[in-house]
C-alpha cells in the first residue's frame, strides 16, 4: 500500500513539474507578439494629437505604464513618447516626453 501511495504522489508531483515547464512558452509567444507589435508605423508622432483618438495600430504597439481606474485614464508609452488617454476611447488628452 505505501509503494501505490509513493507512487501516484511521485506521479502527482512529475505531472507538477510537467506543467510547470509548459506555463513558460506562453511567455515566450508574447514576446514574440511583442516584438512584432512594437514596430510603429511611419508618421506616427503625426497621430499624437490632443482631443482625437488614438490609432488602433499605435495603442497595440504600445506599453501601458500606468493606469487610473478612479478617473478612467492610462498613461502609455510609445518609444519616447508618453500618452495619457481615457480608457475607455483612447481619446488623447496629454502627449509628453518624460513621465
Amino acid at each position: 500500500m505505501r509503494f501505490f501511495a509513493a507512487l501516484v504522489l511521485s506521479a502527482l508531483v512529475s505531472s507538477g513539474v510537467m506543467a510547470a515547464d509548459r506555463s513558460h512558452s506562453p511567455v515566450q509567444l508574447q514576446a514574440e507578439q511583442r516584438a512584432k507589435q512594437l514596430s510603429l508605423p511611419a508618421g506616427w508622432q503625426q497621430q499624437l494629437k490632443v482631443g482625437s483618438t488614438l490609432d488602433r495600430t499605435l495603442f497595440e504597439a504600445s506599453e501601458v505604464v500606468y493606469r487610473d481606474p478612479e478617473l478612467g485614464l492610462m498613461t502609455i508609452q510609445l518609444e519616447d513618447k508618453f500618452v495619457r488617454v481615457v480608457a475607455a476611447t483612447h481619446e488623447i488628452l496629454d502627449v509628453t516626453d518624460d513621465f
